[in-house]
């Protein structure tokens, strides 16, 4: 899930990004499309202290394109360097149940859309009383890498639904969207996603049945607080 602290304008000049009081955290975390709770050897100081970027990006610019940026900006500003293993983590289950999947096939006319993106997701438009997100041929994977993002642990496809689909949800606004620690709000986002899922698409995500499974985790080799720009 993208942090809140992260906003996109749309524009014909470009893509104008502003990131306000966000954690190194929760930058790796949309620049490399990982849970937090995928990195290892992460310090401290990388969960509470909070920077302001602002950048701008040409116009097209992709998610993938976008992510790549996020990481060149993390190798320059904090000196990040890192590489990618697998471990075995224990895991929630995405499923379709009871009474089934409320989804709406994708219509043939559906593009995705070119400017920055959470996965198949366009970028989260807050409202007064939550948020509104739309996926455009969303697949069950898509899914499951967004709420992975966010929550307190990955999560994995285990739906059975191989088609893609167009997905319209509101999310009402959660306590602990205001809360002032990082898990505090990442948790709120999450539970709040899940009951809209839930309630609006029939897909079910229960984190108190987790299994192992091998998942691609960060490891941190060196990090340190931002150089002056």
């Amino acid at each position: 899930m993208a942090p809140k602290s992260i906003s996109l304008i749309c524009a014909e000049s470009g893509l104008q990004v502003t990131i306000k009081m966000a954690t190194v955290t929760m930058i790796m975390a949309h620049a490399f499309y990982i849970s937090p709770t995928n990195f290892v050897g992460l310090p401290a100081w990388a969960r509470s202290a909070r920077y302001d970027i602002q950048a701008r990006m040409p116009p097209g610019t992709s998610a993938s394109q976008f992510r790549l940026m996020l990481q060149s900006l993390l190798a320059d500003r904090f000196q990040l360097k890192a590489h990618q293993e697998m471990r075995s983590m224990e895991v929630a289950i995405l499923t379709a149940g009871p009474p089934g999947p409320n989804l709406r096939p994708a219509s043939p006319g559906c593009v995705p859309p070119p400017e920055i993106s959470d996965g198949a997701f366009g970028p989260v438009k807050g409202t007064s009383t939550g948020m509104e997100m739309a996926g455009c041929s969303v697949s069950m994977a898509d899914v499951a890498d967004y709420y992975t993002v966010g929550a307190i642990h990955p999560v994995v496809d285990a739906t059975g639904l191989k088609g893609r689909y167009d997905i319209d949800v509101t999310i009402k606004r959660s306590p602990t969207f205001k809360g002032e620690s990082q898990n505090e709000m990442l948790r709120g986002a999450v539970l709040a996603l899940r009951a809209a899922f839930q309630k609006q698409l029939g897909l079910n995500l229960d984190f108190t049945k987790l299994v192992k499974r091998p998942m691609p985790v960060l490891v941190i080799d060196h990090l340190a607080p931002a150089s002056a720009n």
